[in-house]
């Protein structure tokens, strides 16, 4: 009972202490706590030598911590600086392949020869029936060095690229799928930090317990502002960084639990510890900025649509049109919605309300699947383009939104909609703009992210420069589909015309019926036929398409091949 007091006063001491409050004994201090019990007492037990080790380790860490933010400012500037010299890089890349254009200075001249192959597949069978995945799973990555294009001075460069941009399989057991070894590397370095500092300087003695908590809490709360930022649709680090995510799974509790629970954290919060204030508030701001200000009014727009049941009778495609609006440079840059158009390759979040009172609250995230309208030229003074939007639906469960929007689409041929965006990078359109050759590898409703893309890359343009690089560049896509109706989801006039502009393209058979493709071989012979300039990749589709994709390439780099890949897909 006797270390009662002490115990209490350490308690109050850590509910009170900033990172420039001094320790209770320090002369100081005694006029500024006069009165405050009986800690300024000679006599007290808060002079317990126990109290004066626990009051320094606390307000240590207090100090310390302040460091943790100054390191999260350094990875931001680090990465931000990674993302703008990779953009600069890209557009040097493109204006080398105008220059090349310019002087014919290319090793073979550009072919618009374009086919649909069949292609080596995997005939379908129990054995058989995965042998792409079970491959991939087995084969591994650092097979015979070939000899490397580059000099030796680069080597350790793509040896280095091509080891972050393996993915490994998933785990056997619960079939986890891992991310790239960059990813996975970044986070446990993330990892790293926390553990750091966490525990540098912590005695590991059992009456230091409650400074380690102390220093976790303040650990958390300082990560509140960055993960509200991270979580937010409409933040600054996506502009710096190029990062951005969305989700797939159970998408409706998790947004549900998501709202509820970090609203009622971030009020038990602000109860709990009068030090982390701050960092709530800051958070709070973020969510309310995020969700009021940008995704319930800058970033909505509402639209009539029609809605259309494609042949396999689980896919829907949605539809809608409107006159582009325009917009002086500086609002776009603040914010912009549907009704003033999107780039290719960005996605939108849609509401449906008429299914629904749920669903006028509920948001979906999609690509967008219709090429995006040109307003790279247009000003103020414009009458705009003209905006065509589809979206490519497929139901993916027996129950949710998607099935749900199927049902209805059976019954009713128009609807309105709420559109939130778009969102989204560049960095796919940049690689494959900035290549000698474009690869793009789409599985099933893959080809939502690849068409976008494929028609921005190949439409024929009245600007001299922006032509040049289109006609000396080769584009090339391989889209592998589950079902003969899925082949329909682009009209052939649509495929003919990207094959007129010279796209070359190979459709496999449908894999319920010849099985799997050989995609390894195919995108790895694509990328051995670009002998002067840059590959680049983009894949979308199914988990195991994505990693026989990433990992051809991967082996491409470990050989010495400059190839650049992107993978636009829901996760990781």
């Amino acid at each position: 009972m006797d270390d009662t007091p002490w115990m209490r006063d350490i308690l109050h001491f850590a509910l009170a202490a900033t990172p420039s409050t001094l320790p209770p004994w320090d002369p100081s201090a005694l006029s500024i706590t006069a009165g405050r019990g009986n800690l300024t007492d000679p006599n007290d037990p808060g002079k317990d030598p126990r109290f004066r080790k626990l009051v320094e380790a606390i307000l240590f860490g207090r100090r310390f911590l302040k460091t943790y933010n100054i390191v999260l400012l350094g990875v931001l500037l680090l990465f931000t600086a990674w993302h703008w010299g990779e953009k600069l890089y890209f557009r040097h890349r493109t204006r080398r392949i105008v220059i090349q254009s310019q002087t014919g200075d290319e090793d073979e001249a550009w072919s618009s020869s374009s086919s649909t192959l069949e292609g080596n597949v995997t005939p379908p069978g129990p054995d058989k029936k995965c042998s792409s995945d079970d491959a991939s799973a087995t084969t591994p990555l650092l097979t015979a060095r070939l000899r490397p294009r580059r000099s030796a001075v680069w080597t350790p460069y793509y040896t280095a690229k091509a080891v972050l941009q393996y993915q490994p399989p998933p785990y056997p057991v619960v079939n986890k799928t891992l991310p790239t070894n960059a990813v996975s590397l970044l986070v446990l370095a993330w990892l790293g930090i926390v553990v750091f500092y966490n525990l540098y300087r912590m005695p590991l003695n059992f009456m230091y317990l409650f400074v380690f908590a102390d220093r976790c809490g303040i650990i958390f709360i300082s990560n509140l502002p960055l993960l509200y930022l991270l979580a937010a649709k409409n933040q600054p680090i996506k502009f710096l960084t190029g990062l951005d995510s969305f989700r797939k799974r159970w998408y409706e509790i998790f947004l549900a639990l998501h709202i509820v629970l970090q609203v009622a954290g971030l009020a038990f919060l602000w109860f709990h510890h009068h030090t982390s204030r701050p960092y709530v508030g800051i958070s709070l701001a973020v969510f309310l900025i995020d969700r009021l200000v940008y995704r319930l009014w800058l970033k909505s727009s509402t639209h009539a649509a029609t809605l259309e049941v494609l042949e396999d009778d689980k896919t829907v495609l949605l539809s809608s049109n409107w006159d582009v609006v325009t917009r002086s440079p500086a609002l776009r840059l603040l914010s912009h919605n549907m009704k003033h158009g999107w780039s290719p390759n960005e996605h939108i979040f849609i509401s449906v309300p008429d299914l629904s009172r749920k669903h006028a609250l509920q948001s979906h995230p999609f690509t967008i699947f219709s090429a995006a309208p040109n307003t790279h030229h247009m000003t103020q003074d414009d009458q705009g383009s003209h905006a065509w939007f589809t979206l490519l639906i497929r139901a993916q469960a027996e129950s949710g939104f998607t099935k749900q929007l199927l049902t209805y689409a059976r019954t009713h041929s128009q609807t309105r909609i709420r559109l939130d965006g778009p969102y989204g990078s560049s960095h796919a359109l940049d690689l494959l703009s900035s290549s000698s050759t474009a690869i793009l590898v789409a599985g099933g409703s893959g080809i939502a992210v690849a068409y976008p893309l494929l028609y921005s890359l190949l439409q024929p343009s009245s600007d001299p420069e922006t032509a040049l690089a289109k006609s000396g560049r080769k584009v090339k896509l391989l889209w592998i589909t589950h079902s003969p109706p899925h082949r329909l989801w682009i009209p052939e006039n649509k495929l003919k015309e990207l094959q007129d502009w010279g796209l070359e393209v190979v459709i496999p058979p449908p894999t319920e019926l010849a099985g799997r493709p050989d995609v390894r071989s195919l995108v790895g012979e694509w990328v051995d036929a670009e002998t002067s300039g840059k590959s680049g990749v983009v894949v979308s589709g199914p988990e195991s398409l994505v990693r026989d994709a990433r990992n051809t390439c991967a082996k491409k780099m470990w050989q010495g091949r400059d190839v650049g890949v992107a993978v636009e897909k829901f996760g990781w």
